[in-house]
């Protein structure tokens, strides 16, 4: 068995992981980032439609 060449594969493999990580990381901060963008907007929407017609939404009625 070639010792550098097993020792190049191995070096080729770490990098391709810690490069797939990394890739991944971005990834979930992007669509973090995203997720709060979109809670803000629906709050601010909320805000917006109880400010254009407060009466309604603000009761529940639960009898059957």
């Amino acid at each position: 068995m070639d010792v550098g060449a097993t020792s190049i594969a191995l070096s080729t493999n770490t990098a391709k992981s810690e490069a797939s990580v990394e890739l991944m990381s971005k990834a979930k901060d992007v669509a973090q980032q995203q997720g709060d963008f979109v809670s803000k907007m629906m709050n601010e929407a909320g805000e917006a439609q109880r400010a254009a017609q407060p009466h309604l939404g603000g009761n529940i009625d639960t009898k059957l």
